[in-house]
């Protein structure tokens, strides 16, 4: 595997809650794929000129929606490991507060960035203005769950719901079928761009196991798709049969009612009353599906759109992509009669 194969086009029908990638097409924008989850999502397709990545975005479906599609968590961002990812942030305000000015910042927690100009903590990059726009430039180089988040005033807009999942699939789910995940992950030590040297970079994300057990890709039985892996193994051990996003938070509703109606915000009185997986507090996390919300425009739009069920196939096995983005409350996460690894 080489880093030249990056950007496959998503094979399926988009549905709720998916990460905001899209089909390729040549129509350029496709609004119905993206409306759901507050993000609008390009791909570069190498097979059309008319739908290369130039930058520019148009203004309109910003407007509605980043505005109407306010959601939590935010957009999910799900790449493979040697993408180019250009994420364009707009400052659009807000509809209930026009005297604010505040600046905001994408920020990828945890996540090797090329340069700190892209970082997103405004002391070491830019941030940006209402009505402003600035595109990030990330490279996919390690596999693994990270999260992102606006890093101005950090404790109250992660309050506020500027939060979002965001990993990165390894290399290994690109190897073909047949072929052994060893001899796979050695490929990857002889390239520069892909090595990962555990005997002098203390940032080794990518060990090489300490023997063949002979593990080859193979198809899902019940996918009759190639199995996915968590990282590049080389043994198969990280092998799953479906993948959850599970972003914790927490919610204070006494913070959010000072901030909306025009009163300073109590910083040292914050509090999170209520747990939330994925957005939802229960009896919302037992309910499948997108929930909707009645935005200001007086039409329903999706609010909580990641659901917080898991099921898991007899047998299988479950890859859970767990971030805590709480702010005075930290939990953990257990489960009940399935052991967890």
């Amino acid at each position: 595997m080489t880093p030249e194969e990056f950007n496959q086009i998503y094979p399926g029908n988009m549905q709720i809650g998916d990460p905001a990638t899209s089909d390729g097409g040549t129509t350029g924008l496709d609004l119905g794929r993206f409306s759901y989850n507050g993000a609008v999502g390009l791909t570069y397709n190498a097979f059309s000129v008319s739908s290369a990545i130039d930058g520019h975005m148009d203004p309109r479906p910003i407007m509605d929606v980043g505005v109407m599609n306010g959601n939590l968590p935010g957009p999910l961002i799900a790449i493979d490991e040697d993408d180019e990812l250009f994420l364009t942030l707009t400052n659009v305000g807000m509809v209930m507060r026009p005297d604010l000015f505040e600046q905001h910042t994408i920020h990828f927690h945890g996540y090797p960035n090329a340069s700190a100009f892209y970082d997103g903590v405004p002391d070491a990059s830019v941030a940006m203005n209402i009505g402003g726009s600035m595109s990030y430039y990330y490279l996919a180089p390690d596999a693994g769950t990270y999260f992102w988040h606006c890093h101005v005033t950090p404790a109250e807009h992660l309050q506020m719901g500027m939060v979002g999942q965001l990993y990165v699939r390894p290399r290994q789910n690109r190897v073909p079928v047949g072929d052994r995940l060893y001899d796979s992950l050695l490929k990857q030590q002889t390239d520069p761009r892909t090595k990962s040297d555990c005997v002098s970079d203390i940032l080794c994300g990518t060990p090489v196991p300490l023997a063949d057990n002979g593990a080859v890709q193979e198809k899902n039985r019940a996918t009759n798709s190639p199995y996915m892996y968590a990282y590049n193994d080389g043994d198969g051990s990280t092998r799953y049969d479906v993948e959850y996003p599970l972003q914790i938070h927490g919610f204070d509703p006494n913070f959010h009612f000072v901030g909306m109606t025009f009163n300073p915000e109590d910083f040292a009185g914050m509090k999170d009353k209520y747990f939330l997986l994925n957005g939802r507090s229960y009896p919302d996390t037992v309910q499948a599906g997108p929930m909707q919300t009645p935005s200001s425009d007086g039409t329903k739009h999706f609010s909580q759109p990641l659901p917080a069920i898991i099921n898991i196939p007899a047998g299988g096995r479950a890859l859970l992509r767990v971030s805590d983005l709480d702010v005075t409350e930290y939990q953990t996460l257990g489960s009940l009669g399935v052991p967890l690894r």
